[in-house]
This record gives C-alpha cells, sequence and structure tokens, in this order.
C-alpha cells in the first residue's frame, strides 16, 4: 500500500512540474489546428464558444499574461484532473464492494 501511494504521489508531483515548465518553453504562436482554421476562414467563430472556461487560454486573471499564471494553471489542471479520477476511481471501488441484492 504505502508504495502504491508513493507512486501514486511521485506521478502528480511529476506532472505537476512537467505542466508548470511547459508554460516557460509553450510557443505564443498558433497551434496546426488554430491556424488551419484561420486560414480556412472559420477560426474567429470557433474562438466564439457558448460556456466559459474558469481559466481561458491558461491566464489568470489575479497574475496577468505571464508564464507564471500558465504555470499555475497548468498545475492547477493536473490537480483537478487527479482528483476527479481518483474520485471516480473510489466511486467505482465502492459501488464494486457493496453487496448485491438478489430478487
Amino acid at each position: 500500500m504505502t508504495s502504491r501511494r508513493s507512486f501514486v504521489i511521485a506521478g502528480v508531483a511529476v506532472s505537476a512540474v512537467l505542466a508548470a515548465s511547459a508554460a516557460w518553453v509553450a510557443s505564443s504562436f498558433p497551434d496546426g489546428l488554430e491556424k488551419v482554421a484561420d486560414k480556412l476562414g472559420f477560426g474567429n467563430k470557433a474562438a466564439q464558444s457558448v460556456h466559459t472556461s474558469p481559466v481561458p487560454d491558461y491566464i489568470l486573471p489575479v497574475l496577468g499574461s505571464g508564464p507564471w499564471s500558465g504555470a499555475v494553471a497548468g498545475t492547477a489542471g493536473v490537480i483537478a484532473v487527479f482528483a476527479a479520477a481518483w474520485g471516480m476511481g473510489r466511486l467505482l471501488q465502492s459501488r464494486k464492494r457493496a453487496p448485491r441484492l438478489r430478487r
């Protein structure tokens, strides 16, 4: 149990460090999909979304648009995805252990 817990903690830590580090080397140029959308003339339509993002374009309003903002947003995203996956795993594990009623 301890080795599994250490493995998970190490995995989350490495993922968070990689997410934070990626902000420093990320390109400000559009990626391939955005470039094609602009070339075909529907790039501005794709940018209009029905839903709003809590962290649009990895920019935290509190920190501005610098690399620190992207680093914090990426790290928060890693932690949020881990928490959601862990919670779903716990939910499924508890359902698996629950006794089933026979009819």
